[in-house]
């Protein structure tokens, strides 16, 4: 299984829909990885071997465009805690420039170095 993409196809509008021919093969070895914007139509041709194919995708949104209120955290703060601060940030433990994401109104990171008493907390400028 070989995955494609539309090359071009993040600067269409939203009534162009690909078609067919307009995708282009992306050959990976093992280990590889291709890079693409959200907004670029991509996919997995048919595997035509007799071998299992895994195609890994993971996707990322800026933390301005998510809700107010931090209501995924998916990474239990037991298991975050051990990760560098960035990689906490990046998996949710922060507020996002202007405003968005805090718990509580407050910084996510403070709020569960506090464990969840915000009687404990000392605020800090978010902005």
């Amino acid at each position: 299984m070989e995955p494609f993409a539309v090359v071009g196809s993040n600067r269409w509008t939203d009534d162009r829909d690909p078609l067919d021919g307009d995708e282009t093969l992306v050959e990976l070895r093992k280990g590889d990885a291709t890079i693409c914007l959200g907004s670029v139509y991509y996919g997995q041709a048919s595997n035509k071997t007799d071998k299992a194919s895994v195609l890994l995708r993971a996707f990322s949104t800026p933390g301005y465009r998510r809700q107010e209120e931090n209501q995924y955290l998916a990474v239990p703060w037991e298991v975050a805690e051990k990760y560098p601060t960035e990689v906490q940030k990046f998996l949710g433990y922060s507020v996002s420039r202007p405003y968005g994401g805090a718990v509580e109104h407050m910084e996510p990171l403070d709020f569960l170095k506090v464990k969840g008493d915000w009687t404990k907390y000392i605020p800090v400028d978010l902005i």
